[in-house]
């Protein structure tokens, strides 16, 4: 009787375990499963934290930056670049304020003796060429540009300077401010001197007619400059 008793009770033990077992099992897989869905869920929210606080830090600098590029753009709205001869007949480049001042001002070319002449003629038609001169009257060089009815370029003025070998004692990102500057003086101080077209007969804006004769500058000569 013993041994059958032990026998079943050891029956009844197995019977159990088969039973219970692979419910513990898949009781404890279930919680590694949440475990894992829990971690999985916790740093998908510090991760998506973390981008919304990067999206909004990139906001915050895109409206920053914004911010200072239109007070930059305003202020350089009040700013005014001039050209002017000082005491020493040297070309100055001067930043000025809406009201006059000066902020700053310098050397504006690598050249002394600036001059500007405009050359015009009206018969038979009308030209007009600006010629600048520099250097010593011993030493002096020159280069000319047609004005024509569209005025002259900023761009090619200054190109054809720098082909001269006439230099902005500016920074790049002034050059251009600056030959603007230095055209509008030119043409603003500029001395006017009317020419004949040619050799021969001309007439001159006043209506009078004139006889140009081979020892006189005329138009086509300045023209073969341009």
């Amino acid at each position: 009787m013993a041994l059958n008793e032990q026998f079943r009770q050891r029956r009844s033990t197995e019977m159990f375990t088969q039973q219970v077992a692979p419910q513990c099992q898949q009781e404890r897989q279930f919680l590694r499963n949440q475990e894992d869905l829990n971690y999985a869920y916790a740093k998908g929210q510090l991760d998506l934290q973390k981008q919304q606080l990067s999206l909004a830090q990139r906001l915050e600098f895109e409206e920053k930056k914004k911010q200072l590029q239109i007070s930059y753009n305003a202020y350089m709205q009040l700013i005014f670049s001039t050209v002017y001869k000082n005491s020493d007949g040297q070309l100055m480049y001067a930043i000025s304020d809406s009201e006059g001042k000066n902020i700053r001002s310098k050397p504006l070319l690598n050249i002394r003796g600036y001059e500007a002449i405009l050359y015009l003629s009206y018969f038979s038609e009308a030209y007009a060429v600006l010629e600048i001169s520099w250097g010593e009257q011993s030493d002096q060089n020159s280069v000319c540009f047609l004005y024509n009815k569209e005025g002259i370029s900023p761009d090619t003025f200054l190109k054809k300077l720098k082909s001269h070998g006439i230099l902005m004692l500016v920074s790049g990102s002034a050059e251009k401010e600056a030959a603007k500057a230095l055209l509008a003086y030119s043409i603003e101080n500029v001395e006017e001197v009317e020419l004949p077209f040619a050799y021969g007969w001309n007439m001159y804006g006043n209506g009078a007619w004139h006889f140009a004769t081979e020892d006189e500058l005329t138009m086509l000569e300045v023209l073969k400059n341009v």
